[in-house]
């Protein structure tokens, strides 16, 4: 088992990488805001979700590698964007986000509202962050039960009842043409809609083939940065 603590410098190299990569595509202003924003969540929580980590410093299956992705941070301020155009009804639903990394995402539908929030990571290392970061988020600023799934998220059964799904493109290819289905089966059997928060919608096409239809966008500088779609029953 590789240590994440070994390779900060690494990991510190590949955020500046990234901070370049974002100047690039979304101009000084926004990607200064967002370092600024993920600085400052860190700090107000007392948690640790900023730096990014490579699969080569985490315990993933090689079979598993060439179909995922490196662990990096949601913008606090997107993920907060996406939750404003949900109903309020939508926090009595269960909150899944897949592939969870260190809990940030989790930690903001909890502090949302919603009442039930689970992790899917299949890297223990990051389970184990996602669950340590929980941890410092005490009552009463959220009324919220935590989980964390660690394991493969095609294994993952959802719970009964409706689904609000966070994904920023933690993996593609077979693992989440699963999940799609998946998810589109729990809508069916729970005559219900399962709700998608999908952030960089690389593979959107997969949830489409699946009954999911985009309801809203969210656009800067003409990307797409994120959408919400729904899968109802009568698909």
């Amino acid at each position: 088992m590789h240590s994440t603590q070994s390779n900060r410098p690494q990991n510190l190299l590949l955020y500046a990488n990234l901070v370049c990569m974002h100047l690039r595509s979304h101009g000084f202003r926004y990607s200064f805001g967002l370092f600024l924003r993920e600085i400052l969540f860190d700090l107000r929580h007392r948690v640790e979700t900023v730096a990014p980590i490579e699969l080569s410093a985490l315990s993933v299956p090689d079979q598993k590698r060439s179909s995922s992705s490196r662990y990096q941070g949601t913008d606090p301020r997107l993920v907060e964007e996406v939750f404003a155009k949900l109903p309020q009804a939508a926090t009595e639903s269960t909150f899944v986000d897949y592939g969870c990394g260190k809990g940030r995402v989790l930690i903001l539908a909890a502090l949302h509202g919603f009442k039930r929030v689970i992790g899917v990571e299949f890297a223990p290392e990051l389970a184990e962050i996602s669950r340590r970061n929980m941890s410092r988020i005490a009552p009463p600023s959220h009324a919220a039960s935590f989980e964390v799934f660690q394991g493969d998220a095609a294994d993952f059964s959802p719970p009964p009842g409706p689904l609000t799904v966070f994904l920023y493109n933690p993996f593609h290819g077979e693992t989440l043409t699963r999940v799609a289905r998946i998810l589109q089966l729990h809508a069916r059997q729970e005559n219900g809609t399962v709700r998608l928060l999908y952030v960089n919608p690389s593979f959107l096409d997969v949830f489409e083939g699946c009954g999911f239809t985009v309801t809203h966008r969210i656009e800067h500088r003409k990307q797409c940065l994120a959408v919400i779609a729904e899968c109802s029953a009568e698909f």
